[in-house]
């Protein structure tokens, strides 16, 4: 991103440079503030780019993680929970059959 940058500020300073050599004070100062003005919309573009492919990777990396741990925690306390209780009601059932 950095080259980017810096070959860019180098194309506008060599037009910048070319218009300083081809016109008068008034017009310069137009031509500076243009210069200015898209180099700067050009930085703030490239910037957003950067930040929202920062937040995607960052996202795509939370988005692993979580994952991981569910492959590490295998089954949920929950299916761990109603499994007991399945055989529990099982249990219940076949005592009271014996009592009978």
């Amino acid at each position: 991103m950095k080259l980017i940058l810096a070959i860019k500020l180098g194309v506008i300073l060599g037009v910048y440079h070319g218009v300083l050599s081809n016109t008068d004070d008034g017009a310069v100062e137009n031509s500076q503030q243009t210069i200015l003005n898209e180099f700067n919309q050009q930085l703030a573009q490239l910037e957003e780019r950067h930040q929202q492919e920062r937040q995607r990777l960052v996202q795509q990396v939370k988005d692993r993680q979580v994952q991981q741990a569910k492959d590490r925690q295998g089954p949920h306390q929950s299916e761990i929970l109603e499994e007991f209780n399945q055989q529990l009601a099982q249990l219940e059932v076949r005592h009271q059959q014996e009592r009978q």
